[in-house]
């Protein structure tokens, strides 16, 4: 399931470049209801559903370093294919596509929505955008129903450590909030 993986580190790296292009407001942070999900983002952060993959969705927060700090949501298929093979294919994936400028700081277990949960800190510098500053991303992956989930906080590596703190605080509350829907 290579070509999924592949597919998936694109379309994230395509949802954070259109997050910072152009911001359309769906609404404030109320709960959120997505095709197979819902969950409360975090207070005070903007809904964009304009600009993402299809079926995606972003939180932008607060901008820092010229940067609006946000979290997206994509979810796509992998059918017949378990969390461990999802996160071994797109370690894999990054390591192959040095062109993407990732990372991989440090790897990790949670739950969300009763389910197991991969998690994951990566640095990376988007190519071809020499103005944007170098970036951290922490990503929660989670499957269900032969679908992957990829939940993305990214901010500015340099920002201050309380921000960072603040910013992963928010992206665990709306992990703890993240239901599946019937």
């Amino acid at each position: 399931m290579q070509v999924s993986v592949f597919r998936s580190l694109g379309v994230r790296l395509f949802a954070l470049i259109a997050c910072l292009v152009v911001v359309t407001v769906v609404g404030s942070a109320q709960r959120y209801k997505g095709p197979t999900y819902s969950l409360t983002p975090p207070a005070g952060w903007v809904t964009s559903t304009k600009n993402v993959a299809k079926g995606g969705v972003a939180f932008l927060g607060p901008t820092e370093q010229n940067f609006a700090i946000n979290i997206n949501i994509l979810s796509e298929p992998a059918p017949k294919e378990t969390l461990a093979q999802y996160v071994d294919a797109n370690h894999r994936q990054i390591a192959a596509r040095k062109e993407f400028g990732v990372t991989v700081l440090k790897d990790g277990k949670t739950v969300m929505a009763s389910t197991p949960a991969h998690t994951m800190l990566s640095e990376m510098h988007i190519p071809n955008r020499p103005e944007l500053p170098f970036l951290r991303t922490y990503q929660v992956y989670a499957m269900h129903k032969d679908r992957a989930y990829i939940l993305t906080l990214t901010y500015p590596k340099s920002v201050a450590e309380s921000s960072i703190k603040k910013y992963t605080a928010a992206l665990d509350k709306l992990v703890a909030s993240f239901h599946w829907e019937r």
